[in-house]
């Protein structure tokens, strides 16, 4: 069984519909906190037939956390957003993954990551008329094991000259480049890094193998199940082929599933599990906007 940003449930809950006046001020009502003011709109195509860029910019812990903008990004990206889940966990109709929205709202002074979440959920539940279903369903899942070789993981290891070094700074936002000429990842992080040529690279320091199974669960947006056993900490890098593209012909660009094997020691084999599903019951494919 999972557990997840949905958390485990042991009995479905169903979310009731909702209906205020479409633009509000913030509720006074602690346990239905909203935003100040928000717009929800279908996404235009530009008229130049020049496309639209979908992105996130603003939100808490941002450079500004008091103005969020949603930009042509489908039902189903809002959903992952709002409960925190993964794409693979929401299921629904067809068109929650190709309608596109835009989503621009205020957000009241000093609202915290968990806050701003409850009132996303919130928005999308009163805006999308939305019906939504906790429960679990089987479905195929991956599990990460250690190869028939071994694992060929580095731990990482304190370095004697930092420990009893003075607490260093905190770190720039921005990421360090090493001489390779790619990202380092900071202790306890794990990047992953387009490196162009059709590759991806995956990059960690001070990191569990959880950490990796958790983003390889992002890539081919299935569960993967770390049952490796190895409880360490290391410091490891991932380099693979996008799925579909086709690298230079001068180089040897794995895929994902090869590269785990030749580089990691590890491989994925696939199962059934129990997942932590949000079902849409009900959605509007118009929302309320104003």
């Amino acid at each position: 069984m999972m557990n997840t940003g949905a958390g485990v449930l042991a009995a479905a809950v169903i979310i009731g519909i909702v209906n205020p006046p479409p633009f509000q001020a913030q509720s006074k009502d602690a346990s239905h906190p909203e935003f100040e003011v928000a717009s929800v709109r279908r996404s235009t195509p530009p008229q130049d037939g020049s496309g639209i860029r979908d992105g996130v910019s603003g939100g808490p812990e941002t450079a500004d956390p008091s103005l969020i903008t949603y930009s042509n990004l489908r039902l189903k990206d809002l959903l992952t957003t709002a409960w925190g889940v993964k794409g693979y966990q929401v299921l629904g109709p067809d068109w929650i993954e190709s309608e596109r929205y835009d989503i621009v709202a205020r957000i009241p002074p000093g609202t915290s990551k968990e806050q701003f979440s409850i009132m996303l959920q919130n928005l999308l539940t009163e805006r999308f008329k939305l019906t939504i279903l906790h429960t679990q369903r089987e479905l195929p899942v991956f599990e990460l094991v250690v190869a028939k070789n071994g694992p060929k993981l580095k731990p990482w290891v304190q370095d004697p000259e930092t420990l009893n070094a003075s607490p260093a700074p905190k770190p720039s936002p921005g990421l360090s480049i090493g001489k390779d000429g790619y990202p380092i990842a900071r202790p306890g992080q794990l990047v992953l890094i387009p490196s162009g040529n059709a590759r991806f690279r995956i990059a960690a320091r001070k990191a569990g193998v959880a950490k990796l199974a958790d983003r390889l669960s992002s890539r081919l947006d299935r569960p993967v199940l770390d049952k490796t056993g190895l409880a360490g900490e290391y410091d490891y890098k991932l380099e693979f082929s996008r799925p579909g593209a086709e690298a230079a012909p001068d180089q040897d660009v794995l895929s994902l599933f090869t590269a785990l094997q030749d580089q990691l020691g590890l491989k994925l084999e696939t199962k059934k599990g129990s997942v932590d599903v949000l079902v849409i019951e009900k959605a509007e494919k118009v929302p309320i906007e104003n």
